[in-house]
């Protein structure tokens, strides 16, 4: 799932945070195989943290983490 705030973004993050990138700040997975959620970082500027930690290739997630794309913090959430 690819996040930015470009109208073709599979996870649209459009409300005014314009340090997000438009196309794939961020790429977020599930990989079933080994029952975790992945987020890799797209290479754009103001970058991705997970928990305070500048990610600069791929990282695992649990829920409870926050993930800041530019200005914005996220919460990975249980549905």
């Amino acid at each position: 799932n690819q996040i930015g705030r470009g109208d073709d973004m599979r996870v649209q993050i459009n409300f005014g945070d314009d340090t997000i990138s438009r196309q794939q700040h961020a790429v977020l997975t599930y990989d079933a195989k080994n029952v975790e959620v992945r987020i890799y970082d797209g290479g754009k500027p103001g970058g991705l943290w997970v928990n305070g930690v500048r990610i600069t290739t791929d990282e695992a997630v649990k829920f409870g983490d926050a993930i800041k794309l530019g200005e914005t913090t996220l919460r990975l959430v249980e549905p």
